[in-house]
């Protein structure tokens, strides 16, 4: 089962998610894209926390630029919150899966949380996820 927002903010976030993603249409529609973001939205993710559109630029900015491509997008939630789950294609490494958990407030995005395994990211930046490091010692 996919999600089906039933009010249009919920519906075109479900649209847009996915298609900004696939075309990496971020860098180019910054206004567009922004939004569908409150103003102090939250961004938490294995590499920091990012507040604001500000933050949010600094985050996903530099993730869309190493984009090359996006497959098995799934989207589950209610009119309050989104699970994502997809695929990405990055120019350092070939797959990485991903999951979120979208929350809305007032019909607009208030708080992203990311979860992905950095090591295939670490490994293809010469360095070692620290997680990762320690498992069997």
């Amino acid at each position: 089962m996919c999600w089906r927002p039933r009010s249009r903010p919920h519906r075109d976030i479900s649209v847009a998610a996915p298609r900004t993603l696939r075309t990496g249409l971020g860098l180019q529609r910054r206004p567009k894209r922004c939004e569908y973001l409150t103003d102090d939205v939250e961004i938490i993710a294995p590499n920091g926390t990012f507040s604001g559109h500000p933050g949010y630029h600094e985050f996903m900015d530099g993730f869309v630029r190493m984009l090359t491509g996006v497959t098995e997008f799934t989207i589950f939630g209610d009119d309050t919150t989104a699970l994502i789950w997809y695929t990405t294609h990055l120019q350092p490494v070939p797959s990485l899966t991903a999951g979120e958990r979208i929350t809305l407030r007032e019909d607009k995005i208030a708080r992203i949380e990311i979860v992905f395994d950095q090591m295939p990211l670490a490994q293809a930046f010469g360095g070692k996820a620290p997680a990762h490091d320690t498992i069997g010692e």
